[in-house]
């Protein structure tokens, strides 16, 4: 349908006014029956509600007041079951421990006896006097506090001695009351204990020496071979369900799980019979209660949400909870409140909130027939009105005057609207198109202060701890204001933090008049605020500032300043706050953008921080070569020497070098460590050395036994003795050379190897089968050669099939392969022969080493060219890979020359050598000084090794000294002449 067209009338159109009347009736007489039968059922699930949220209350206060009783006593128990008490074996090292058992028994008054049952049947019993009673039952005296029983075993037999204390822990006294029929290994509390690991508590049952009935708390310590224990006294426990009573008639009853009962709201005695043996509480059934026994024969199930239960004509609301202290000692609380007694007063708001809801219902008829004919008139305007809102059409706005406020505020808002539309789609595309986040906030920033016509604004963000909002931007009609701000608490009891939690904006003033008792963040920055604006008090508005989870991330806050008038209306920060929710989400995608480049950024360096930890021999290469790399390109791009004038990076560019010099080096996580760390030609995971001893020992021994074996047939001892000496001393000067050999060197000389490969010869006697105990690879190269008969004579050094280990066809063979590497591959991948490796005329790696120490670089590119770099960042493979590269084309891997090369790459390639040069931190070798490392760079540059041009950058621009004085030893640094290797 064309926006234009009208709809057609109906022929049961009736004046709108007819319409609203009805509409309004019926609405008024249907919500108010809804609202009617809802307050209703509302008000009946309130009550229920109110009662369980009661019981649970008493439930947790009964709770509460036990576990205030109990826990502590148990964490005492526990504390001292670790202490030196459980080790004493007489009275006087046990009586240093009253202090600590005495303190226990003064803070609690639930507490009767504190206790030690020891293996050997002596026990200690500390209790407390509380009244006249007690005394006499003890025989103290007026002034005892603390009666002490000790009993010691003597012949099998305990005697029992009673020690009488004052407050003080002053002796008053001692009594010697002879053998004792208490045995704490027959009380139950010492049987359990020694059956948990952990502290346990007993069935109630009546104590040896006072008679009360209680349960006790114990815990058993294995080391010490003892129990400490404490007595509690149950008679406490209905004075504390009588003081839980929420009214004059509620019962409280609390029972075990064997349903005996333990306290009563109402009181008694509840112990059945007690003796030593055996104590019997009264059950729920022998009270003839017919209400609790109802209770209890419904199950605990009924009654977890609240019921009704009717009896005799009464009702009541009853619950039943869980009252678990330990494992092993669960009661239930059983609580009965009358209900018209406990919901008195809901109830007669339930009864009341009908009457009114009827009366409404006839009071809004005739309202809703004025309101309708209030109504009408307007609304016939208001809907051409919103047509041409609809349609967008905003040029010819219409005034529509009412009494009635809210048609006139809606006349108001439409002809906002067209202006506000207009701001917002401006403000958001303009926020949604920056890229940088600087930019972005004071974008932001700008925007909403213009449309509040605030005096000022100010973004704040949150930390990433969550504790502080940091000032981003703070910006005025004049510009950006470069003032410093206080960074604010977001948990401070101030306005900040209620406007940073709540969903809506929050306004108050700030005056520097003010004196608060405490002058914190929130007040300097405050403080901050009205020197930068050169005025003494300002209003705020805040926004809080969500992302899409709704988690607050900052705040904008709206300058005002009261001399000027400058407030914003109630639509204009209406539209702030909506321009705020855009606001925080483009912030949010900006935060996560900016998150994720340091996200990779951290993960560069994690790998390159992993190479430099994989082995000492690479130290801190991984991380300083990015920055020399960087150091270099900063001079490049900021000189004025014609060489260099069309070397200037971008953004992404600088991105691009950054990730490439940081993972230069990643393929060294491929090297295995055995050979980049091979400090000895002989060197694998182990350095064979010690077989190579181990077979010149075999071979001083079978000089020996040959020299034996000879004066055994008869030979002239005197007449062998000088052979053998001389046997032994030639067999020791020939390990020394081999160890000589071992340990590498510049230069081997011929005359070296002709006397290495004269010792290989010399042989000894293996007896022992060498193809047992092998990895079935090692095995399989065994087997390439034919086995030998036992015993058997070998060389002493040995250049052997199995040492051989070959290469499997790969891409690097191919001359075209997909990287353009241009490889000298070795024949075999490993060759581990004795004689081949100790033959290496320099350092200690043989070719096959070699080549796997430089695949690094061929796997870093490798490496590099499966990340999906985006476009701008496509040359980082080829920066991070040309390091090792020649500008006369005899670098590696592809043997590049320097115009085929990046100036970024060459960069990296002075940066690497340098680095190297220079570096402290690597075990095989000395760090060179400055002026010996740009002696030797200098040479390379000659031989056209490195960019002649970027080396004089190096030198002329300072780049070496000031990475020296930053990385190298104060030692390194000497004088460079650096007029020696710049260009003619």
């Amino acid at each position: 349908m064309n926006v234009n067209d009208k709809p057609a009338s109906s022929p049961y159109s009736f004046p709108i006014r007819i319409h609203l009347f009805v509409a309004i009736v019926s609405f008024v007489v249907l919500l108010g029956v809804a609202l009617g039968v809802f307050h209703y059922q509302k008000i009946t699930t309130l009550i229920i509600d109110d009662a369980e949220v009661t019981f649970d209350r008493i439930a947790k206060d009964v709770l509460l007041k036990f576990e205030s009783a109990y826990h502590p006593v148990a964490t005492t128990v526990d504390l001292l079951s670790f202490s030196g008490l459980l080790k004493a074996s007489s009275f006087e090292q046990r009586a240093e421990y009253l202090e600590p058992l005495t303190s226990v028994l003064r803070t609690k008054p639930e507490l009767l006896n504190m206790l030690v049952g020891y293996a050997n049947s002596e026990a200690l019993i500390v209790r407390r006097i509380n009244n006249e009673s007690e005394r006499n039952q003890y025989g103290a005296a007026v002034d005892t506090a603390y009666v002490v029983d000790n009993i010691e075993t003597d012949s099998g037999v305990g005697i029992l001695t009673r020690y009488y204390y004052s407050t003080e822990l002053v002796q008053l006294g001692v009594r010697s009351l002879g053998q004792t029929t208490y045995d704490p290994l027959a009380r139950s509390w010492y049987k359990r204990a020694l059956s948990s690991d952990s502290t346990i508590a007993t069935e109630p049952y009546m104590f040896f020496f006072s008679g009360l009935v209680g349960i006790t708390v114990a815990k058993y310590n294995t080391a010490n071979d003892a129990v400490v224990a404490a007595d509690i006294s149950i008679n406490n426990l209905s004075k504390t369900l009588k003081q839980s009573q929420i009214t004059q008639g509620s019962l409280l009853y609390l029972i075990d799980k064997e349903d005996r009962l333990l306290a009563s709201s109402e009181g008694g005695d509840f112990v059945l019979s007690s003796s030593l043996d055996d104590t019997q509480l009264k059950s729920v059934k022998e009270l003839n209660n017919t209400l609790l026994n109802k209770v209890i024969s419904r199950g605990a199930s009924h009654y977890d949400s609240g019921d009704f239960f009717q009896l005799k004509e009464d009702k009541w609301l009853v619950a039943v909870r869980d009252v678990d202290l330990i494992d092993d000692f669960n009661l239930r609380l059983v609580i009965l409140v009358p209900t018209e007694e406990l919901l008195f007063e809901a109830i007669e708001v339930r009864h009341q909130s009908v009457l009114i809801t009827i009366l409404v219902i006839f009071l809004s008829i005739p309202v809703a027939l004025l309101i309708a004919t209030k109504i009408a008139n307007p609304l016939k305007m208001l809907a051409e009105q919103s047509s041409r809102v609809r349609r967008f059409d905003f040029s010819k706005p219409t005034q529509v005057k009412s009494f009635i406020l809210e048609i006139s505020d809606l006349s108001r808002s439409i002809q906002l609207m067209q202006d506000t539309i207009h701001n917002f789609i401006e403000m958001i595309n303009a926020v949604a198109g920056e890229k940088d986040f600087e930019r972005l906030l004071e974008k932001i920033t700008s925007d909403t202060m213009h449309v509040s016509s605030a005096s000022g604004a100010i973004v704040y963000l949150l930390s990433e701890d969550e504790t502080m909002l940091n000032p981003s931007c703070f910006m005025t009609p004049e510009g950006i204001v470069k003032t410093r701000l206080t960074a604010v608490n977001s948990e401070g009891d101030t306005l900040l933090h209620k406007a940073i939690k709540s969903h809506q904006s929050e306004a108050f003033t700030v005056d520097r008049h003010e004196k608060p008792e405490n002058m914190n963040a929130n007040r300097i920055s405050a403080i901050e605020v009205l020197d930068a604006m050169g005025v003494n008090e300002l209003k705020v508005v805040v926004f809080p500032l969500r992302n899409r989870q709704l988690d607050h991330i900052g705040m904008i806050c709206l300058l005002f300043d009261p001399l000027t008038n400058s407030e914003a209306s109630a639509d204009k920060l209406d539209f702030v706050q909506a321009v705020a929710g855009f606001s925080a989400l483009t912030i949010e995608s900006s935060q996560m953008v900016e998150a994720q480049k340091n996200l990779l950024d951290a993960f560069i360096k994690l790998i390159a921080g992993a190479i430099d930890e994989k082995s000492p021999y690479t130290g801190g290469h991984c991380q300083r070569v990015p920055e020399l790399t960087h150091m270099l390109a900063q001079a490049a791009s900021t000189s004025d020497d014609e060489r260099f004038s069309g070397f200037k990076l971008k953004k992404a560019q600088w991105e691009e070098l950054h990730i490439a010099s940081w993972l230069h080096d990643c393929g060294k996580v491929t090297t295995p460590e055995y050979v980049i760390d091979k400090s000895t030609k002989l060197e694998t995971i182990y350095d064979r050395i010690h077989e190579i001893r181990m077979r010149f020992e075999v071979a001083k021994r079978e000089a020996e036994l040959s020299y034996w074996k000879a004066i055994a047939r008869g030979g002239n001892e005197q007449a062998l003795k000088p052979a053998l000496e001389r046997a032994l001393a030639q067999l020791d000067e020939d390990f020394v050379f081999i160890a000589e050999c071992n340990q590498g060197g510049e230069f081997m000389a011929p005359e070296k190897l002709s006397r290495l490969r004269q010792i290989a010869k010399t042989t000894w006697t293996r007896t022992l089968d060498d193809r047992i105990g092998l990895s079935w690879e090692e095995l399989q190269r065994k087997d390439r050669s034919p086995v030998s008969m036992l015993p058997v004579q070998e060389t002493i050094l040995a250049d052997r099939d199995d040492h051989i280990i070959a290469r499997e066809p790969s891409q690097y063979d191919d001359p075209d392969n997909p990287w353009g590497f241009r490889l000298d591959v070795p024949e075999n991948k490993f060759n581990k022969g004795e004689l081949y490796n100790l033959s290496v005329e320099r350092g200690t790696l043989t070719a096959e080493e070699r080549f796997i120490i430089n695949n690094h670089i061929t796997q870093t590119i490798i490496m590099l060219n499966k990340l999906p770099f985006p476009k701008q960042m496509s040359a980082v493979p080829e920066i991070a890979g040309g390091h090792h590269e020649k500008m006369d084309g005899t670098g590696y891997p592809k043997r590049l020359k320097r115009d085929d090369m990046p100036m970024s790459a060459r960069m990296m390639a002075i940066a690497d050598i340098f680095e190297a040069l220079t570096a402290s931190d690597r075990p095989y070798k000395r760090p060179k000084t400055l002026s010996q490392a740009i002696e030797i760079m200098g040479h390379m540059k000659n031989n056209n090794h490195i960019d002649a041009d970027l080396f004089e950058l190096f030198l002329t621009s300072g780049i070496y000294l000031v990475y020296g004085e930053k990385y190298l030893q104060p030692e390194q640094i000497d004088h460079v002449d650096i007029s020696r290797y710049l260009n003619e």
